[in-house]
């Protein structure tokens, strides 16, 4: 369904920076690699911190994200500056009975933010989800990423509820936010 490390797009963001978007594929474990270990190392909003991954275990989890894609149950979207790494969202498909419903994942680098990266990003997973067939998206956000909660909010993704201190952030307890958007009327 989708074919790894197709051109989707190109964007100028609110820098006037050239942002390209493809799809992932094989060829982005390095990248991905130093990616993910930066926002670790940040301790940014992500459900990991300092950490440490290595090429083996990227290459391993890009596989599987591959293998996903093939099967039209996900789909992962990059986007580069200079031919470097600046953001990485995802769409994964539940499954069983919520098979209509895809998770979104969605994370930006630091010196990227706030250019509307991450908005253009949501369009993009939106059409994804809608080719995929899905007849809503649902994400989960610290309650302190105020930043990503107004961006959410921009695009019509409603707060559902919360779950009380799901989080430590930076040594406090911090709410998980639940958040949806309908692609398709509700019936």
């Amino acid at each position: 369904m989708f074919s790894p490390g197709a051109f989707i797009s190109e964007f100028t963001s609110k820098k006037g920076r050239q942002i390209v978007f493809r799809l992932l594929s094989e060829n982005d474990v390095p990248q991905l690699t130093d990616y993910i270990n930066s926002l670790s190392k940040e301790d940014t909003f992500i459900s990991f911190s300092d950490e440490k991954f290595d090429l083996e275990r990227e290459k391993k989890i890009v596989s599987e994200w591959l293998e996903l894609m093939r099967k039209g149950d996900m789909v992962t979207i990059l986007s580069f500056h200079d031919q470097n790494l600046v953001s990485n969202a995802s769409i994964t498909r539940e499954t069983r009975r919520a098979k209509h419903v895809g998770a979104v994942a969605l994370s930006v680098k630091s010196g990227f933010r706030e250019e509307g990266i991450g908005s253009k990003i949501l369009e993009l997973l939106e059409d994804a989800g809608r080719q995929m067939n899905l007849r809503m998206l649902e994400l989960t956000v610290f309650a302190n990423n105020d930043r990503a909660r107004h961006v959410y909010h921009k695009h019509g993704y409603k707060e559902v509820g919360a779950i009380p201190e799901k989080i430590l952030y930076k040594g406090r307890y911090i709410d998980e936010v639940i958040m949806f958007k309908r692609l398709v009327s509700a019936s």
